[in-house]
C-alpha cells in the first residue's frame, strides 16, 4: 500500500489483518477504501458486513450484505452472512432456506464449513435435531480439511494433557465418599 494505496487487494488483505487483529475501525477503514475504489468488488461489502455483525451492528451489516449480493446474488459469503443475520433475528426458517441451496452447490471448504455449522444452528431452533446433527457432522469434517483447522498442533494438546494430574482409581474412590451438600443430583459434565 506504501507503493500503491489504491491497490484494492492490498486494502482489502490488510482490512482482514486488521479484522484478525480485531481492531474493527481499522479494518471497516481499509474495506471502505477498497470498496470505494472498486465498487463492483464484494468482498470489501462481505468484510465490511462481518465486522459490523461482530459488532451488532446488525442494520449495518445488512446494508453491507444486501451491497454484496447487488454485486453477486449468487455470492455464497453474502449469502452466509445474510442466513446469519437471518438467525439473530429468529428467523430460523428463512436462514435455513437460504443455506440448503447454498450446500448444494460446489463451493469452497471455508465456506462450506461456515454454512454447514450455520445451518445445524438453525435447524436446531426449528427442532429438527437429527438434521442439525447431520450439518453439524458434515462441517465438521469438512473444517478438518481447512488451513485453519490444521493449524491446530494435537501433539502440543497431547503433551499438555499429559502433563495433567493422572486420574487414579484412588484420586477417584476419594470423590466417591464426598456426598453432595444437599439434595440435588450431582452435575454431568460433558466433555469433547
Amino acid at each position: 500500500l506504501k507503493v500503491d494505496p489504491r491497490h484494492v487487494e492490498s486494502n482489502i488483505f490488510l482490512a482482514m489483518v486488521y479484522r484478525h487483529q480485531r481492531q474493527a475501525d481499522k479494518a471497516l477503514e481499509c474495506y471502505r477504501r477498497a470498496a470505494w475504489l472498486d465498487p463492483r468488488e464484494p468482498r470489501s461489502f462481505t468484510g465490511m458486513a462481518g465486522v459490523h455483525e461482530q459488532r451488532n451492528e446488525l442494520d449495518l451489516a445488512r446494508e453491507a450484505v444486501e451491497k454484496a449480493l447487488a454485486i453477486g446474488p449468487d455470492n455464497p459469503t453474502a449469502l452466509v452472512l445474510r442466513a446469519r443475520l437471518h438467525r439473530r433475528a429468529g428467523e430460523h426458517a428463512e436462514a435455513a432456506a437460504i443455506l440448503r441451496p447454498l450446500l448444494a452447490q460446489p463451493i469452497n471448504d471455508e465456506t462450506r464449513f461456515r454454512a454447514g455449522f450455520e445451518l445445524g444452528r438453525n435447524l436446531e431452533r426449528l427442532g429438527e435435531y437429527d438434521d442439525a446433527f447431520e450439518a453439524i457432522r458434515e462441517a465438521n469434517a469438512v473444517h478438518a480439511r481447512t488451513p485453519s483447522s490444521r493449524a491446530v498442533s494435537t501433539r502440543a494438546w497431547m503433551r499438555l494433557l499429559g502433563d495433567a494430574p493422572a486420574f487414579t482409581p484412588e484420586l477417584l474412590a476419594r470423590w466417591r465418599t464426598r456426598a453432595p451438600a444437599d439434595d440435588r443430583e450431582a452435575p454431568a459434565f460433558l466433555v469433547g
